[in-house]
């Protein structure tokens, strides 16, 4: 095959591959690892032929997510990188694409506690999709949420809270009571008065959140070991012992089949599980 026949033809595989990814939630994953092996096929051509297309940049971007979702960040980062440059390339600042890899990469650098890096990002993220989507739309509530969530783990509680309630407020007006965002900015909006020791503002959301996601995804989703794991966490605070426990092993049974034994949120589980049986062994 000559050089222009190569390069046409891989260009297609791009194409075809991007075509069939579905959506980076939980219940894709399964068509995710079985696509996987065909995408890091596809993207080696992307940068052997300098291939400069939206489809590619789309391809980059869905893969590096997911690989970020599942917790291999060494893999998720070049690719997740080169989506944003490619994107900044080809479209302009204000387009709500860059701006899904500015929350992207930012989040893969705020999971591993690079987070000098992360926030420019997410201030950037959350400009963006202020001018291009006004303050009510539910992105703009995502931007609230994971710029607070930075500074929540800065221990910057006093930059927090107001953005954790803008996007409460804001998800339950767009969205309604009964949608899986509002969950999420219950449990976010509860971690931080946990973190400060505001135990009962604490626990009615974090109950609220569980609740929902069980109702709402199942109770095998992740997100659903995260809410237990969660409220286990604040009983512990409060050294409700015996009501912590039970939730930590129903967040370590769940994240163990969701996520599998070596993702950091199932790490973390076990750790938390582990430190509340060592206090008594």
């Amino acid at each position: 095959m000559d050089e222009d026949s190569r390069r046409l033809w891989a260009e297609r595989s791009v194409c075809a591959i991007a075509q069939v990814f579905p959506e980076a939630e939980y219940a894709n994953w399964g068509v995710y690892e079985r696509l996987l092996p065909h995408a890091r096929v596809t993207i080696h051509w992307i940068s052997q032929c300098q291939f400069e297309s939206e489809t590619a940049a789309v391809l980059l971007s869905w893969t590096g997510y997911y690989l970020k979702e599942r917790g291999r960040y060494s893999e998720a980062e070049p690719l997740l990188q080169e989506a944003l440059q490619l994107y900044q390339r080809l479209l302009p600042e204000e387009h709500l694409d860059v701006t899904a890899s500015y929350n992207n990469l930012a989040e893969l650098y705020h999971s591993q506690g690079s987070y000098s890096k992360a926030e420019p990002l997410y201030i950037k993220a959350l400009q963006l999709t202020q001018r291009l989507l006004r303050e009510e739309h539910p992105y703009v509530a995502t931007s609230y949420n994971n710029l607070a969530n930075l500074y929540n783990s800065q221990g910057r509680y006093s930059e927090a809270e107001p953005l954790f309630q803008k996007a409460l407020q804001l998800t339950q007006r767009l969205l309604g009571e009964e949608h899986p965002y509002v969950a999420t900015s219950y449990n976010n909006l509860a971690n931080l008065y946990n973190s400060q020791g505001r135990y009962s503002e604490a626990e009615p959301l974090f109950q609220k959140a569980l609740q929902l996601t069980q109702r709402l995804l199942g109770e095998e989703h992740p997100d659903v070991a995260t809410s237990y794991n969660n409220l286990a966490n604040l009983y512990r605070s409060q050294g409700r012992y015996s009501e912590a426990e039970p939730l930590f092993q129903k967040a370590l049974e769940i994240a163990s089949k969701s996520l599998g034994v070596n993702h950091h949120t199932t790490a973390t589980i076990l750790a938390n599980l582990k430190s509340l049986r060592d206090r008594d062994a």
